[in-house]
This record gives structure tokens, C-alpha cells and sequence, in this order.
């Protein structure tokens, strides 16, 4: 029923309830990697907290849980459309666990394809994931340097503070472009991620 009445937000700000898949991924990321249990340490301890071995089951082994997740979801579909010299690919997800699995489409599809000349990439009913997948697996391919930037917006409270107190956060009232919508909705807070 909570899952349902959420979903009527239409996932706002990704508010959702944890499935014990979702947590047993969140507990990959935060508690198995090296990286992120060392720099993202509030949500290391909101993961590790005994309260929720009451609600989750602590995956048994991390590559297990990686290689359930990959047998999960299908493989990355790919076929080359002639008429426009177009390699199209169908990412079914951006789940961490799929970053390693599929590090390398873009060139096994160039280099079944050499003759294309185009790429269409289709993320349709792609649930999303996390950003490593498309920075490492779809743009880093092509080389270069990119910068991608955007503001997060929220209210500030106790718990929000501190999830992000690392990031800056300053108010919304120093903004000279502030969207009316921030107000509207009590946001006072903002940071820029780059």
C-alpha cells in the first residue's frame, strides 16, 4: 500500500520504499566497494544499522549478488539500422552491477558494425541506475573531456543536513536565478554538483 501511495508522487526526489533488492544493492555499493564505503560514509552507517536486518537480509557474497543482478536483467540488445548507417542499442538498465558487464558496447557495437556512422542509444522504460554506467560505458568511449553540472535543491532539516553536509549546500535566498518553483515547494537549500 506505501509503495503504491508513493507511487501516485510519481517518484519525486526518488522517494520510494527500499525492496529487498534495492537494499541488497544499496548494501553492495555502500558496504562492499572499497570507494564508496570510505567516502560515503552516512549512507555506509544507515545501510550497516542493525534495525534494518529486521526488514533486509544481508546479501551473502558480493559477487553472487553481482552475478544474480546480471542474470536479472536481459543483456544490452543491439542491431545496425542500414538505411540511416545507425547502430542502435536498447540499455535495459544503469544499475551499478551492470557496469562492468557491459563496459564495453559501444565498441563491440563499432566493431561489429564498422559502417555505422551514427549511434541511438535507447534507455526507454530504463529504470535508471547510477551515473558510473553512462560516464564509463557511453560517453568515456569516445574520448575527450566533459563537464556536466546541475543544482539539487531541497529543505533543510536534520536528516537532509546530514546527508549532505559535504556538498556545500547554501541557501536558496543568495540565488539570483532562483525557479519559483523552489519557493513554492519550501526548498531553501541548493548545492551545484559539476
Amino acid at each position: 500500500m506505501m509503495k503504491n501511495m508513493l507511487a501516485e508522487l510519481q517518484n519525486f526526489a526518488h522517494l520510494n520504499i527500499a525492496s529487498p533488492e534495492d537494499y541488497a544493492s544499496l548494501y553492495n555499493i555502500f558496504v562492499n566497494d572499497d570507494y564508496y564505503r570510505e567516502t560515503e560514509r552516512t549512507y555506509y552507517e544507515i545501510v550497516t544499522d542493525p534495525k534494518l536486518s529486521k526488514r533486509y537480509k544481508i546479501p551473502e557474497s558480493s559477487e553472487q549478488f553481482v552475478q544474480d543482478t546480471q542474470e536479472q536483467f536481459p543483456d544490452v540488445f543491439m542491431q545496425y539500422i542500414a538505411d540511416c548507417k545507425a547502430l542502435y542499442i536498447k540499455i535495459p538498465s544503469f544499475r551499478y552491477e551492470l557496469v562492468d558487464r557491459d563496459s564495453n558496447i559501444v565498441y563491440e557495437g563499432l566493431k561489429k558494425y564498422p559502417e555505422a556512422e551514427n549511434i541511438i542509444f535507447d534507455i526507454t522504460l530504463n529504470g535508471g541506475g547510477s551515473d558510473g554506467y553512462w560516464m564509463e560505458n557511453l560517453v568515456a568511449p569516445f574520448g575527450g573531456t566533459y563537464e556536466f553540472g546541475y543544482r539539487a535543491f531541497f529543505k533543510s532539516s536534520t536528516l537532509i543536513n546530514k546527508y549532505y553536509a559535504d556538498f556545500g549546500s547554501k541557501p536558496v535566498s543568495e540565488l539570483s536565478d532562483a525557479p519559483e518553483w523552489a519557493s513554492e515547494l519550501g526548498l531553501d537549500k541548493y548545492y551545484t554538483y559539476t
